[in-house]
């Protein structure tokens, strides 16, 4: 019965998954427990929340996201301007675009006049659950403030 889980049971889960799961993963699982205890209590199936004062500690190490330095970005853009593809490798790199952006980007994107890009969708691969195949699907960006406005510069685009 759900009224007999405690937040030891809970701090206690959280305590022996700490050595293999990283913090964002753990932080996922405490909000989708703490919705369930919350509905819980508020349909009377449990007087209090067990997940409210849980403490989250992860022995793993996040990886540190990697940028290029100013020599790699150099050769990418190099080898960017001496291929079909390559506006769209320079605006990622220039801008800051992930993927699924630059592939959703529209002609009415760009205003040429004020010399700014709005970013308003992205394009993935979803597998549908009946077919198991795979599907583009565009959808608006991964968030709210990935939904934006870049003021675009003038890009080096001789060859």
């Amino acid at each position: 019965m759900i009224s007999s889980i405690k937040a030891i049971d809970i701090q206690n889960y959280f305590n022996k998954i700490s050595t293999d799961t990283p913090i964002e993963s753990m932080k996922k699982y405490k909000n989708c427990l703490n919705g369930i205890f919350k509905m819980a209590v508020d349909n009377d199936y449990c007087a209090k929340n067990p997940c409210e004062n849980i403490k989250l500690v992860s022995a793993v190490t996040e990886d540190q996201k990697q940028t290029y330095t100013p020599r790699e970005a150099y050769l990418v853009i190099r080898y960017a301007r001496t291929h079909k593809d390559g506006l769209g490798i320079m605006l990622m790199l220039e801008y800051g675009l992930r993927k699924g952006e630059l592939l959703g980007l529209k002609i009415e994107d760009i205003d040429f006049e004020n010399q700014i890009l709005h970013i308003e969708r992205s394009v993935s691969d979803v597998k549908n659950k009946n077919s198991g195949k795979i599907e583009v699907k565009i959808k608006p960006p991964k968030n709210r403030q990935s939904n934006r406005e870049i003021p675009l510069k003038k890009l080096q685009l001789n060859v």
